[in-house]
């Protein structure tokens, strides 16, 4: 879907009045290339709703160092999914903000470094508000065409809003890259990519020169490499001379 088409949706979802979905079925709207009537708006809109209420709190701010990104919580325990390139290593101390304001600290684990991936273990004692994310019990997901959720803190974390939510969808996706058309901009890496169904599938990563091509890491490839990162290993293997 093009943006100016997506921009459409979201237009009428907000200010239309008119049709309800009762009845209608939600996997169904969610499958259809485009939305074909206001039903399906609404039944869109109800459903990003709903996952925003979910996935707000558990999206956090990750500051390591003078590096500052985002991330999300995925075990009550308090592990955390960020960008590799936000923590860029493991050992070092991490501070996560949860937009509720409490403010906690953990350490930074190991990294895929090819799907820019990494983990943070909160040490703070305490359970957290998390997110479900997709394992490979899910496979083949996502696919081209599912609409998608992108939480973060676009611009940096702000105390006096909660992470900005934005709706798209999967443009295509491989081992190590997802591309969407949900928006990411300086400060979201790290950052969590949802299903509709409010499980974590991608990281945000990194934005090309076009604001359509925003890339994200797959959560399949770090269930791959779950233990080595929980471990505190850097996956795939990188010379130690290149953290120096």
């Amino acid at each position: 879907m093009s943006r100016v088409l997506l921009a459409a949706v979201l237009a009428l979802v907000l200010v239309s009045q008119a049709g309800n979905a009762d009845g209608v079925d939600n996997a169904s709207v969610l499958n259809h290339p485009v939305p074909e009537s206001t039903a399906d708006l609404r039944v869109i809109e109800q459903a990003a709703i709903k996952i925003a209420e979910q996935v707000i709190p558990c999206t956090v701010g990750v500051q390591v160092g003078n590096n500052h990104g985002s991330g999300v919580v995925i075990t009550e325990s308090g592990y955390v999914l960020t960008a590799a390139h936000v923590t860029d290593r493991p050992g070092r101390v991490a501070v996560i903000r949860f937009p509720d304001g409490t403010t906690v600290e953990g350490k930074t684990l190991g990294l895929h470094t090819e799907a820019d991936g990494a983990l943070i273990k909160i040490t703070d004692e305490g359970t957290w508000p998390f997110a479900p994310f997709v394992t490979l019990d899910d496979y083949p997901y996502p696919k081209p065409g599912d609409w998608c959720i992108a939480t973060g803190h676009p611009g940096g974390f702000d105390e006096n809003r909660t992470p900005p939510v934005r709706l798209g969808r999967v443009i295509d996706v491989n081992d190590t890259v997802i591309r969407t058309d949900c928006t990411i901009n300086s400060g979201d890496s790290g950052g969590p990519l949802f299903d509709m169904q409010g499980r974590v599938i991608g990281i945000h990563s990194r934005i090309a020169e076009h604001d359509s091509i925003n890339l994200h890491g797959p959560v399949l490839a770090f269930n791959e490499s779950w233990k080595q990162m929980r471990d505190g290993e850097v996956y795939p293997p990188i010379p130690e001379s290149l953290f120096l």
